[in-house]
């Protein structure tokens, strides 16, 4: 910490150079900011920021093929904030001041850094329109942090990461107001169009669906690109980790609600596509009662679904990856989804992801995951039947 109390001092001391705010709306932006110096620093970036892009806006919009000069003492003002920032990132991204840059003025950094003279004047470049300015919205937001708005009050709670995947970052936070953990799943900043799609299609689909082993989600902020969801207690990986020695009956409770999900989905002509281990998680209760929820519906297929493209990168880690690679992942069937629930329920019997010596139902693994054949069942309550011979006896 005394580190970090040092960093802050260096750059306010940085910062001294530059005018003080002259109002006190910057500083209201930053309110929910507990540390004194990180808020100080938030405020007079801010504040700096936007009269340089206020006088720059007096220039703009430049024409098709006009450049304007922009002055010297802004233009090192504005490379001096952009530096700060950047500096600012790299020493805090591992510690709990690990903050964001609004994406319109990360982008509009990033932009002004091709043209930005420190020690001339700046030849504004042709076609830049006026600049947003954020006079009522922080340019600034600690990244561990979550901010609910209350009675027109913003109510700020600290947040921890809990996991990473492909696309967002997990947080989880005590949400007072209503005495539970809340689970945050915010997107990458580095998406391409395609894939903040595929974020809010994830959102919007498991939104639409309403079933006890679908795991619930709550708002969806466009703006961050964050959205809320029920907190679940394990994925099923780190349950059956954490019980290896799960009884025959305790499994088949498991699996007969994993069965429940996709009768459910399929039912609402839904592919889920990313069938793992990761993406089944349970709840568990105080009398010992076990719910299990099917999560993550980023690549669902639908009917209409317009965001699968031969060129998808194959997920789903329990997917037939030889055979999706010869038809391409947009031509994923029903014979796919049933080869992957076959390892699904597999695992959840014996613990193991790996079949290729196993003995012990071969025959429902064989069947099961026979995508070319007509032995394979066609559809859930087909594969249901299947699984039911090969425990009747057990």
């Amino acid at each position: 910490m005394e580190k970090i109390i040092n960093f802050f001092a260096n750059i306010k001391e940085e910062l001294a150079q530059l005018p003080n705010p002259e109002d006190s709306v910057s500083e209201s932006l930053y309110n929910d900011i507990e540390n004194q110096d990180l808020k100080y620093i938030f405020t007079k970036l801010q504040y700096n920021i936007t009269e340089c892009y206020r006088k720059m806006n007096g220039r703009l919009p430049t024409g098709a093929s006009k450049t304007v000069h922009y002055w010297a003492s802004e233009s090192r003002t504005l490379l001096t904030c952009i530096n700060i920032i950047d500096k600012m990132q790299n020493y805090l991204k591992n510690t709990k001041y690990n903050f964001v840059v609004a994406e319109y003025y990360q982008k509009l950094f990033e932009y002004s850094t091709t043209f930005l003279n420190y020690y001339q004047g700046s030849t504004i470049p042709p076609n830049m329109e006026k600049v947003e300015l954020y006079l009522t919205i922080p340019i600034f937001k600690l990244a561990n942090q979550t901010i609910i708005l209350r009675n027109n009050v913003n109510v700020s709670y600290d947040r921890k990461i809990i996991g990473e995947g492909s696309y967002a970052k997990v947080y989880q936070y005590k949400d007072d107001f209503y005495n539970i953990p809340v689970i945050v799943k915010v997107a990458k900043n580095d998406l391409n169009e395609k894939e903040i799609q595929r974020f809010i299609q994830e959102y919007n689909i498991t939104k639409s669906l309403n079933s006890p082993y679908i795991v619930k989600v709550y708002r969806l902020d466009k703006e961050k690109l964050e959205y809320y969801m029920e907190k679940m207690d394990y994925s099923l990986v780190s349950y059956i980790d954490k019980h290896p020695q799960l009884s025959l009956n305790e499994r088949k409770r498991i699996i007969n609600q994993i069965f429940y999900a996709f009768e459910y989905i399929h039912s609402k002509d839904i592919l889920h596509r990313d069938i793992a281990p990761t993406n089944i998680l349970l709840k568990e209760y105080e009398d010992g009662t076990i719910v299990v929820k099917l999560s993550d519906f980023g690549l669902v297929k639908t009917p209409n679904n317009t965001m699968t493209s031969l060129n998808t990168e194959i997920k789903g880690s329990f997917n037939d990856i030889t055979g999706l690679q010869k038809v391409g992942f947009a031509n994923y069937t029903m014979a796919h989804e049933i080869h992957a629930l076959t390892r699904l329920i597999y695992f959840v019997l014996t613990g193991k992801t790996t079949y290729h010596k196993a003995k012990k139902y071969q025959n429902f693994l064989t069947l099961g995951m026979q995508t070319a054949t007509t032995q394979q069942p066609k559809n859930i309550t087909e594969l249901k039947e299947l699984y039911k011979e090969t425990i009747k006896e057990e």
